[in-house]
């Protein structure tokens, strides 16, 4: 019983996440989606953006435009030399997450978000990217909530 209980309350946080965090879109079975919930979302990008050098904009322009087209290979490699221009780019980490996480790879963009938060531990889509796959991929509903928690606490 203790598990499904783990289950049903890791859910119910994850809800919590997707309201206070801005995370993404629940994926849509055709996987299209990559665009963010809320305003709150887009405007912690543009934010992140304004602290971009001229390469790193330009990089991230093409990679959008990529992103957008649904070309995501090309999309992960230019987030993958914004990366290599600065590798704390929280905006390039956070879009690669997304994409694989679009894609189906979640154990990649899980792999991504926990580089995200090596580099910086205080990136709230990185804490929910981890956590849902944690709890729905991994089966591992303690460690989720602690992210979950996470992406919460740094939005305080």
């Amino acid at each position: 019983m203790t598990g499904r209980f783990s289950i049903s309350l890791a859910s119910v946080v994850c809800a919590a996440v997707l309201q206070s965090c801005g995370g993404n879109k629940p994926v849509p079975k055709n996987g299209t989606t990559t665009q963010p919930a809320n305003t709150t979302s887009v405007v912690k990008i543009d934010t992140a953006r304004q602290k971009m050098n001229g390469k790193e904009n330009e990089l991230f322009k093409i990679a959008a435009k990529y992103q957008k087209r649904l070309m995501f290979t090309q999309a992960i490699q230019a987030y993958d030399s914004m990366l290599t221009l600065d590798p704390q780019n929280q905006v390039a980490f956070d879009n690669i997450a997304t994409i694989y996480y679009t894609l189906g790879q979640k154990d990649s963009a899980a792999a991504v978000a926990e580089r995200a938060l090596r580099a910086n531990s205080t990136d709230y889509l990185a804490h929910y990217y981890v956590g849902m796959v944690d709890l729905y991929y991994r089966n591992n509903a303690r460690k989720a909530i602690v992210e979950f928690s996470s992406c919460v606490a740094s939005q305080i």
